[in-house]
C-alpha cells in the first residue's frame, strides 16, 4: 500500500489530492495485462480509466513510451480522465480520447476506472 501511495503521489496529475484520497484509489487500483497488439483506446472513443504502465511497451498516436518499473516513474496513460474527473464531477459522460492506445508488446499495468476515479473524488473526504 506505502509503494502505491507513494507511485500515485508521483503521478502529476495526482500529486495535489489529498492523502486519503491516494489511499482510497490504492484501495480500488486494479491489475490488468495487454497482449501484444491489443487495442486499448482508439482516438475519438471514451476514455474509461487510467493506466500506470509497469511493464511492457505501448503506442500512442505517433510515438512509442515504455516504463519497465524498476523503480523509476510509471508511464501514465489516460491523464485527461483525472482532470476530467476534478472538473466534472457530476457529468455522465467520459472525455474523449485525443489518440489511439496500442500494446506494441505484452503490458502488465494498474488500471483505475472512471467510476472509481468520481467515486472518490466525490465521496472520499480529506482527513486533516
Amino acid at each position: 500500500m506505502e509503494d502505491c501511495l507513494q507511485r500515485l503521489k508521483n503521478v502529476q496529475v495526482l500529486n495535489d489530492w489529498e492523502d486519503s484520497k491516494l489511499d482510497e484509489l490504492c484501495r480500488r487500483i486494479k491489475p490488468v495485462s495487454y497482449g501484444k497488439g491489443t487495442l486499448i483506446v482508439r482516438k475519438n472513443e471514451p476514455i474509461s480509466e487510467v493506466l500506470f504502465v509497469l511493464k511492457g511497451n505501448l503506442w500512442t498516436g505517433t510515438s512509442t513510451a515504455t516504463d519497465h518499473g524498476n523503480g523509476g516513474n510509471v508511464e501514465t496513460f489516460g491523464k485527461e480522465l483525472v482532470l476530467w474527473i476534478r472538473d466534472h464531477p457530476q457529468s455522465f459522460s467520459l472525455p474523449i480520447s485525443s489518440s489511439t492506445v496500442k500494446a506494441v508488446e505484452n503490458v502488465e499495468a494498474f488500471a483505475l476506472t472512471a467510476e472509481d476515479l468520481k467515486y472518490v473524488w466525490v465521496n472520499i473526504q480529506n482527513n486533516h
